[in-house]
């Protein structure tokens, strides 16, 4: 499977918990990090959008496979699996030294956040999101 972007960064100390590994909340915030570089490279014109992200989050899911370190440098692996009318999935995988240590995806929704609610996927967006596919 193809995973046309990669997010890389190191776990930070705060995201240690008391059992000295990474908690599992942070792997959430690690996807967050690495969905926000990947449509940084999405160039849209849009100006009904906050800060040029015209989607909200409706759902995110994590499974475990090994537990990570504070230190440990991480590869964030995303591609868009799905493109819906008003949705779009987005896989991700996170390896530590080539070996998978999580698995993820989220389910984007295209919103408009000047009326407040959901809008079909531009062509626009469309066209590029079908560049990380």
């Amino acid at each position: 499977m193809n995973f046309p972007f990669k997010h890389s960064l190191s776990v930070r100390f705060s995201d240690v918990d008391g059992l000295g590994h990474t908690n599992n909340a942070a792997y959430i915030t690690y996807f967050e990090e690495a969905r926000l570089a990947m449509m940084r490279r999405i160039n849209l014109k849009s100006t009904k959008t906050w800060q040029g992200f015209p989607f909200i989050v409706a759902n995110v899911s994590c499974d475990f496979k090994v537990a990570t370190f504070g230190a440990d440098l991480l590869d964030i692996h995303c591609r868009i699996s799905k493109i819906g009318n008003a949705s779009f999935d987005i896989e991700y995988v996170i390896k530590k030294n080539d070996s998978v240590v999580a698995r993820g995806k989220s389910v984007q929704v295209t919103y408009d956040y000047d009326v407040r609610g959901v809008i079909p996927i531009s062509d626009e967006l469309r066209k590029e999101l079908q560049k990380l596919v």
